[in-house]
């Protein structure tokens, strides 16, 4: 791994692989942090995790892990976000 790849990047490397990452990526979606959120189901005592993404270099939107692999194995792009299609 590049010594200087962001502490984020590392992150998603290990959460998601490295091909997962490159395909966000190519589709315009940077993972740039790590949220710990509320438990989805209600639990305050849960955390849950969730990610700090940059889509097509001008958005910053919170993702979970499921959103981010469906966005990663459909045909989606961020240039369709954008124009909102």
């Amino acid at each position: 791994m590049n010594a200087y790849a962001s502490v984020a990047r590392q992150i998603a490397n290990r959460h998601f692989g490295v091909k997962m990452v490159n395909i966000l990526s190519k589709k315009g979606v940077e993972i740039v942090g790590i949220e710990s959120v509320p438990g989805w189901d209600g639990d305050k005592y849960f955390c849950g995790t969730a990610y700090s993404v940059a889509i097509g270099g001008q958005l910053n939107a919170i993702r979970t892990a499921n959103e981010l692999i469906t966005m990663a194995r459909s045909s989606w792009t961020a240039s369709e976000y954008l124009s909102g299609e």
